[in-house]
């Protein structure tokens, strides 16, 4: 048996003549890695990480203590991530406590099968700890499948995890689990998603390099956050991609070498998944050269936008050499003057159609108009912090800039995001807005905000005043779901409209999730404290799988083989339903309250959630 015996680190507070000296050791083949050391009931670790040497020695006072270990092979070509809990108990006499691989590491099981049903290959799958604390900080794991698309790996019993797989050309899944003393089975589906495939035509191909092609294809979702990116593979004479995605709305750019002298061009659009696989030619021939002329001694680089329709599709293109396909954009950007001062902003429309394109800036400091925005709360007039497009403005232009942010003559959208009361901060986490116009004279924005209510946001847990979390999201009535700034701190200002809240986060450090009801009234307090409890609040999305619920008029149809059970939560998490049903079935909703809901069906361990309303 292979002994590693950890540092000599007298690390309980006055330990004296009483401390027994501990030997640990692991399976002969191992040695231990990243070792912590608890004592019970307490909930940190008497000692950290043990060092790749063997011999050492680590002195404990006569108690109760646990362990967790990782391991590596001797040859440090395998690594085991933190294992189980050994419990020992030191006594007066020197022992040695031995980790061992069967009793602290159980077997995961994962597979991942293909939008037709069939094993999916290399596959990267793994798992995160639900608990983030110092304890299981290391329990993560993965591994790769392989040609039957299973894959397996070592981890600690008893643990509850997140998994996710990753692969190429796939979206991400993930879903939840928890080890047993018996291991684990983790299944992913690709089953219900559609493969795009993607044809590149009219681009530049070098006749020296038949192989080589230059572009690739890049994927957001429908709030145009970044999902994946795929490159073309090319055969010397076509271009191909794809994309495996679950069904709805995308957006998507597209970019290649257009000539030999290296210029890009660039397609932006919008791509909508249904019930089928389909096929998308990406034709770059009808490109056109677009040339942005603006004064380039002022140090700046102007943005281009496709607009598409309610969409703004920001395109990730070079001011040079650009190439654009036929439609309607902006070209966006802010300069300094000669004097150095900010705040010049352009918001300029221009059409690519069939004919190379020129768009001049103009950056006379003439042509661009100040902007005020005028916030009114039921507390009267007040200072407030402004979004106008991607760029962030103050009303108050005395206190936060020598002079008004300016602005060229167009239409802008424009969010408002803090306002200050009595030199107090008030968040606006959903953000009214509105759209102003500049057309050749200064502008006053008003902002009506005496709908809103504004108070001091205070959380406890277990009775525990200021109790402060990792994050924190509110959910609205109708399902809305947005981040609090500054999620974490208790007693920051908030600005809601009257109505009833959901309250979602996770408890600080631990990383466990907590929820609460936020009741905001029209007679609104100075402060308002919401008691958390633990789990969540039975509203989040959770992704579907087989089987399925679908909206209907004045009920719920369900997709299932056998019987499913199907739970209906409203905006607080309560429970106000809860059935079962078989496939065909439609479950009446007319009964409910009107307001928002989400329907869940568990059938055979798998779960699918739906929103609905009630009207």
């Amino acid at each position: 048996m292979k002994k590693i015996l950890l540092c000599g680190l007298l690390l309980l507070a006055g330990v004296t003549a009483r401390a027994t000296e501990v030997t640990f050791t692991t399976d002969e083949g191992y040695i231990l890695g990243t070792v912590r050391i608890y004592q019970e009931g307490l909930d940190y670790a008497v000692s950290g990480t043990s060092p790749y040497q063997p011999t050492a020695t680590l002195d404990l006072e006569p108690g109760t203590y646990y362990m967790r270990a990782s391991l590596s092979t001797e040859d440090y070509e395998t690594s085991l991530p933190t294992g189980g809990k050994t419990t020992f108990t030191v006594g007066s006499s020197p022992m040695t406590v031995n980790y061992a691989v069967a009793d602290n590491f159980v077997t995961v099981r994962l597979s991942v099968t293909d939008e037709n049903g069939r094993p999916l290959e290399g596959c990267d799958v793994g798992a995160d700890p639900t608990v983030q604390s110092d304890e299981y900080s290391m329990c993560s794991f993965n591994a790769i499948t392989g040609a039957d698309g299973t894959a397996e790996a070592l981890a600690a019993p008893d643990v509850s995890f997140n998994s996710w797989c990753r692969a190429d050309h796939y979206t991400q899944l993930s879903q939840a689990f928890a080890t047993t003393a018996g291991g684990a089975s983790v299944a992913f589906s690709y089953a219900g998603h559609r493969r795009v495939n993607f044809t590149c035509t009219g681009y530049y191909a070098p006749g020296d390099t038949p192989d080589y092609f230059s572009g690739t294809i890049t994927l957001n979702d429908g709030d145009g956050y970044y999902l994946m990116y795929v490159n073309p593979a090319y055969d010397g004479t076509t271009a191909t991609s794809y994309a495996v995605l679950p069904e709805g709305n995308y957006d998507y750019e597209a970019y290649v070498d257009i000539n030999a002298d290296g210029d890009e061009a660039y397609l932006r659009d919008v791509l909508s998944v249904g019930g089928s696989n389909f096929n998308v030619t990406l034709d770059f021939a009808n490109v056109q050269p677009v040339t942005l002329v603006f004064d380039e001694t002022l140090g700046f680089s102007p943005g281009v936008t496709k607009l598409v329709g309610d969409k703004k599709l920001i395109i990730n293109a070079s001011d040079e050499g650009l190439h654009l396909a036929s439609g309607s954009y902006l070209c966006t950007g802010s300069f300094a003057d000669e004097n150095n001062e900010d705040g010049y902003h352009f918001n300029q429309p221009f059409t690519v159609a069939d004919a190379p394109v020129t768009v001049e800036i103009d950056t006379d400091p003439s042509a661009f108009h100040g902007v005020t925005f005028d916030v009114t709360t039921p507390q009267g007039k007040v200072q407030s912090m402004c979004y106008v497009e991607d760029d962030i403005f103050v009303s108050d232009a005395g206190d936060f800039y020598e002079s008004l942010p300016r602005f060229a003559n167009g239409t802008y959208e424009y969010f408002a995001s803090v306002v200050w009361i009595s030199n107090y901060s008030y968040a606006l986490p959903f953000m009214p807005g509105g759209t102003f116009a500049v057309d050749g004279a200064d502008v006053t924005v008003p902002v009506d905000l005496t709908d809103h209510r504004f108070f001091k946001l205070y959380y406890t847990k277990d009775g525990e005043v200021g109790y402060l979390f990792s994050s924190m999201y509110l959910i609205d009535g109708e399902g809305n779901r947005k981040p609090v700034s500054m999620g974490g701190t208790s007693g920051i200002g908030m600005g809601l409209k009257p109505g009833t809240y959901v309250v979602e986060g996770e408890t600080n450090y631990a990383y466990e999730p907590i929820h609460g009801t936020l009741v905001v009234p029209a007679d609104c307090p100075e402060s308002i404290t919401v008691e958390m409890a633990d789990g969540t609040s039975g509203i989040g999305h959770i992704e579907a799988t087989e089987g399925g619920l679908r909206v209907v008029d004045g009920g719920l149809t369900v997709s299932c083989t056998g019987r499913a059970t199907i739970d209906v939560y409203d905006t607080t998490g309560r429970r106000v339903m809860s059935c079962t049903a078989t496939d065909g079935e439609t479950i009446g909703t007319t009964g409910l309250p009107a307001g928002v809901y989400v329907a869940r069906m568990q059938q055979a361990g798998a779960t699918q959630s739906v929103k609905f309303a009630v009207r």
